[in-house]
């Protein structure tokens, strides 16, 4: 593959996973991808630090099934 092609298909990967999450993008794009702190980014987005944990796992754990990256459930 050329370079931008490899370029093309992360963007549109990103796009889709962004798509996936919805309104929970938010919270993976102030953590994950700009690297602010979970008490910025609960500020950042007027919620209480608690609230902000509980979404962040929420729209990590969607994102890995997006992705299809969760572990299969045990049957115990």
């Amino acid at each position: 593959q050329h370079p931008n092609d490899v370029k093309r298909n992360a963007m549109r990967r990103h796009g889709d996973a962004r798509t996936a999450l919805g309104d929970n993008w938010a919270i993976i794009e102030l953590v994950v991808e700009k690297n602010h702190s979970l008490g910025l980014a609960a500020a950042m987005l007027n919620v209480h630090e608690k609230y902000a944990m509980g979404a962040l796992n929420a729209a990590l754990n969607q994102l890995a099934d997006h992705f299809r990256l969760s572990k299969a459930k045990s049957t115990r």
